[in-house]
């Protein structure tokens, strides 16, 4: 089940509450690539990469002049290695808001795709991780799925200008 309407302009009533100088609002595409080692046992969790303004995190902490709402996770195309795998979203380390779907079941062409069911919100300083672990042992070599994640960034860099 993918975030409604209605779930996205509640969390913008609340971030717009919250943070009333986080003007500029702006959605963007954040690309994760999943490196699965190879013969890891099930459930065994490996941090994903995050890419950012061309940098790459295992952990990204969202800067003081912004809120990050993630409201979408998809993959383009399917895996070439049959095993599966689910990501978790951890805030500061240790705060788990969801484990999805597995990744497959999150191809963009899936009419039924699971997706985010809620927004996640991400404060200014908060960090984001996300391990992603194997539904099954994984096969004899390592594999990196691509994953993606639609985000809305609330931005007050702009506030005073």
């Amino acid at each position: 089940m993918a975030v409604s309407q209605s779930q996205i302009d509640q969390i913008n009533a609340l971030v717009r509450a919250r943070y009333p100088l986080y003007n500029f609002v702006h959605p963007e595409t954040i690309t994760v690539n999943a490196t699965i080692p190879a013969n890891t046992s099930a459930g065994v969790a490996t941090n994903a990469t995050i890419l950012v303004n061309g940098s790459s995190y295992t952990s990204f902490s969202i800067p003081q002049p912004q809120v990050w709402v993630i409201t979408d996770m998809y993959i383009t195309a399917a895996s070439a290695d049959p095993t599966d795998a689910q990501v978790t979203f951890l805030k500061n380390g240790i705060k788990p808001l969801l484990i999805s779907a597995p990744l497959s079941a999150n191809i963009v062409t899936n009419p039924s795709r699971p997706g985010i069911p809620a927004p996640l919100l991400y404060e200014p300083n908060s960090s984001l991780s996300l391990p992603v672990a194997p539904t099954a042992t994984a096969g004899t070599t390592t594999t990196t799925d691509t994953f993606f994640l639609s985000v809305t960034i609330y931005d007050a860099s702009y506030a005073s200008q």
